[in-house]
């Protein structure tokens, strides 16, 4: 009797044990997946195109169907009525502001340009990486590096000037060309 009840106790032991571990395994999961959203988030606060916000949003979408537990239902659900207003915000600077309609403009011409679009990641208007200047004609110059990978795989920087004629409500390529 002595036998089973030591081996008993030894199993709650092993048991416990084995718990302890696995969750904290879990809790890491966690910890890395609330990280990777808010990760996310931010890049989505940040966008400066519709276009750059409907892929971040879709990324969120993939985000939300690894969450198979809904441990983080609601700030997927925080982070998707944001959507609205960030549009919003996105197209009144480009509608009302030509130097950010500009620089949106020049940015989908150089990723027209790149052998991996996808890895592109641009000079930053708002942060005032990407410079922007008029011309006395009226067209506009565009000056900004993207990094991204070229057929090799390798990440590049090159940097490129966009000059841009006003037409419409649109715009107008006059040149583009990489700068060395």
């Amino acid at each position: 009797m002595k036998k089973i009840i030591k081996y008993l106790f030894l199993a709650m032991v092993v048991i416990t044990a084995l718990s302890v571990v696995w969750y904290a395994f879990i809790a890491s999961d966690e910890t890395k997946f609330e990280m990777e959203i808010d990760a996310l988030e931010t890049k989505i606060t940040e966008a400066e195109s519709i276009e750059d916000l409907n892929q971040l949003y879709s990324e969120l979408e993939v985000l939300q169907q690894k969450d198979t537990l809904n441990l983080f239902t609601e700030k997927f659900e925080t982070i998707k009525t944001e959507r609205p207003e960030l549009e919003t915000k996105i197209k009144k600077a480009a509608e009302s502001n030509m130097p950010a309609g500009a620089y949106l403009y020049a940015k989908e011409l150089v990723k027209a340009q790149l052998k991996a679009p996808s890895t592109a990641k641009f000079a930053s208007f708002i942060k005032g990486e990407a410079k922007v200047g008029q011309y006395d004609n009226g067209n506009y110059q565009v000056i900004m590096w993207v990094d991204a990978q070229n057929s090799f795989g390798a990440m590049l920087r090159k940097t490129y000037q966009v000059d841009l004629k006003p037409v419409n409500n649109s715009w107008q390529l006059v040149k583009i060309v990489e700068l060395k």
